[in-house]
């Protein structure tokens, strides 16, 4: 067993370690719970119960009981003769004004204060896991900074990074800057570090382009998905549109060089409403981008209350989606390696180097006439069939018929397919108060035509476009990228059934966990055969995140090894100390083109050998902070 499968499996096996004692973790806040919740709130059972009307009703009686009970002791009792003397009425006015004047203790005015019961959460909407985000991202609002250890290809990094995170009931915002430095030069080259007589300086990468300096805002979110209206701009977090059909769970940053910053935007009505998605703010062209517009054409012309959902005829939308890559590689720039002559974008025996755009995060470089396109469109029904009485559960079905097109530079059609797939989605809210917590169930099959590719826009695509391996292989620099593999593909394929399951599980501030697989019936699966495991567990005095990516996978002994390129690790592990101390520990599997010149003087090459190379990462660090409300 290698030691990047002990490191990379470390933050998992500490979390799982502690997994028995998750109830010991505190109620989340309401402030807490607002933020992690939508708008549609469950019905109560009224504002008083049946008990609390009965208890009040005979407290009343006892009372009223005891008064008379008094009463006649005192008419019993034997009579002085001041009080037959007709002067008792005077008297008796004067004892029940002093018992009126007589101030009530706190103790009585909380005993006499209407008892209510706490309201249930509201309805969880949405996702219910982070799973896609490259980092961890904190609950409850923090600042501080933090001091530590990084390593990007073997090099090791000493780093420091302030980060101040702010969440608010329905916003959060987190800003972060990292400021890293050659502590250990594991290539042997002549780059400068911590242990060299020669100054060392910032990894220059980190700060190379705009794009870096807008990397300072690590997200910034307004709302929930599913929510009325919801904004996301972020750098570290996945996107999925519609029923990801088209696009899921996509990040545009694997790359430890890259620090696109995309958006988020969605908005609904009982008209109907819009998801939006661009994956780099900074650049349209060069960007992912897809949307959603839907109508209810029954739910726009009724009168009644829109913050309800209830099933039935209401419920029904009917929208059309779309998904493109309007600037997709059809080949990458390769030439010698010197870059002298024989630059070309033709592969060949003396032209193996990969030419990287230095500007663009040493991003493969792409000529103009070998752009083309990816163009996913389709439309999309969802019906509501069943949503019980208490709110708690409700059941979807949906159908959904996209069309992938391949264009090339000329705007030429050169493959293409359709897609269907029909789907059930049930949404359960277990507990009330504190204590709710939620799943969701969701299954499909699908109809995948010769030249269609599920979810085309995926976890691995960032890097895909551009270097696509073969089933179990690892990538190489000669490597087709994705456009043209799903070309050639189209050409041989047959159409084949699939299905997907997805199952998520989580409790506000708690706990979450998700299980994604998917798999063709019949056929070859190594292309079509994807995992997808994520965990977020605080317990006691742990934090733990980790997420795993298998994407096209012939055979479940390839899973958890940590050696394809077809495979994606986030993990972390956060050890709380003191009130204001953490200890972190990270891992990670995620890509790099680096590579640097020899000499007195390296610099970061910008035409390498191997292409992208699935790189194993990981870091410590020890954070020093506080958090608030």
């Amino acid at each position: 067993m290698n030691i990047n499968y002990l490191l990379g499996l470390g933050a998992l096996v500490i979390g799982m370690s502690v997994q028995a004692h998750h109830d010991a973790v505190s109620a989340p806040p309401t402030q807490e719970a607002a933020l992690l919740q939508g708008d549609e709130e469950a019905p109560s059972a009224g504002s008083e119960t049946a008990s609390s009307d009965a208890t009040s009703v005979s407290d009343g009686q006892a009372e009223t009981a005891g008064e008379k009970a008094a009463k006649q002791e005192k008419a019993d009792a034997p009579k002085t003769g001041a009080e037959e003397g007709g002067d008792s009425p005077a008297a008796a006015a004067s004892t029940e004004s002093a018992a009126e004047a007589k101030p009530k203790t706190d103790a009585e005015k909380k005993s006499e204060e209407p008892k209510e019961k706490p309201k249930p959460l509201p309805f969880i909407k949405g996702e219910l896991t982070k799973a896609g985000s490259t980092v961890y991202i904190p609950k409850t609002s923090e600042w501080g900074g933090r001091i530590g250890l990084d390593t990007i290809d073997q090099d090791i990094y000493l780093k420091l990074i302030p980060e101040w995170h702010l969440v608010r009931p329905k916003w959060r915002i987190g800003l972060s800057m990292p400021l890293r430095a050659l502590a250990y030069n594991a290539k042997g080259d002549e780059r400068p570090d911590l242990f060299s007589s020669q100054a060392f300086n910032l990894r220059a990468e980190d700060y190379d382009e705009m794009n870096d300096y807008l990397a300072a805002l690590l997200y910034a979110q307004y709302g929930r998905k599913e929510d009325k209206f919801f904004l996301n701009v972020s750098r570290v977090g996945a996107a999925s549109l519609a029923h990801e059909t088209l696009l899921r769970r996509y990040n545009p940053n694997l790359s430890t060089d890259t620090t696109f910053t995309s958006v988020s935007f969605d908005a609904y009505t009982k008209f109907g409403g819009f998801q939006s998605f661009f994956s780099n703010a900074t650049a349209a062209t060069n960007s992912v981008w897809g949307g959603l517009v839907f109508i209810k054409p029954v739910g726009a012309i009724m009168k009644s209350d829109p913050t309800k959902s209830p099933a039935g005829p209401r419920s029904l939308s009917i929208g059309i989606h779309w998904a493109m890559d309007p600037s997709a590689p059809i080949s990458v720039k390769r030439g010698a390696c010197d870059g002298s002559s024989g630059d070309e974008t033709s592969g060949g025996a003396s032209n193996q180097c990969l030419h990287l755009d230095s500007t663009a995060g040493y991003t493969p470089i792409v000529e103009a006439n070998q752009t083309g396109s990816v163009t996913g469109i389709g439309i999309d029904a969802e019906y509501k069939i069943y949503k019980s009485e208490d709110a708690k559960t409700d059941l979807k079905v949906y159908l959904d018929a996209s069309q992938l097109s391949f264009a090339d530079a000329s705007g030429s059609q050169v493959a293409g397919g359709l897609g269907i797939t029909g789907g059930l989605l049930a949404r359960l809210n277990f507990g009330e108060g504190a204590d709710t917590w939620a799943a969701r169930i969701r299954t499909d099959f699908r109809n995948i035509a010769p030249g269609f590719v599920p979810s085309y826009f995926d976890s691995l695509y960032a890097v895909q476009r551009y270097q696509f391996a073969a089933p179990g292989q690892v990538a190489t620099s000669s490597d087709p990228t994705k456009f043209q593999a799903a070309v050639d593909e189209a050409s041989a394929a047959s159409s084949v059934n699939g299905y997907g399951v997805d199952l998520q599980l989580g409790k506000p501030r708690a706990w979450a966990l998700q299980v994604a697989y998917e798999n063709v019936l019949g056929g070859d699966p190594s292309r079509n055969q994807h995992l997808m495991v994520h965990m977020e567990h605080p317990v006691a005095f742990l934090d733990v995140f980790a997420t795993y990516h298998l994407r096209g996978f012939s055979d479940w002994s390839q899973a958890f090894k940590l050696a394809g390129d077809n495979e994606i690790l986030v993990s972390a592990v956060r050890w709380k100390l003191l009130p204001i101390l953490w200890f972190n520990i990270h891992a990670q599997k995620s890509f790099s083109t680096e590579a640097y010149t020899d000499g007195v003087d390296p610099v970061r090459k910008d035409k390498v050998e191997a292409g992208y190379r699935n790189t194993f990462r990981w870091g410590m660090d020890t954070q020093l902070g506080f958090r608030f409300k």
